[in-house]
């Protein structure tokens, strides 16, 4: 006989799923999300008005002629 797959509880609407079935945050993985509410989620950020990229560099002297040549500096 085959185990049953534990029931765990979507944080945000509380429905419980099969553990398979939710999404869990790298950062809070007591955070866990159904489709639903993921989807629900997916719908509210196209309310986001303004990104800021930060991007990595090795090396602060080049990033600065980049964008001083860029006309951003």
């Amino acid at each position: 006989m085959a185990d049953s797959p534990t029931p765990a509880e979507c944080y945000c609407c509380g429905r419980s799923f099969a553990e398979e079935d939710l999404a869990r945050l790298a950062c809070h993985d007591e955070v866990a999300l159904c489709s639903g509410c993921i989807g629900w989620l997916a719908d509210q950020v196209s309310s986001v008005t303004r990104a800021v990229p930060v991007l990595r560099s090795p090396s602060l002297e080049a990033q600065s002629a980049f964008w001083s040549a860029a006309g951003s500096a």
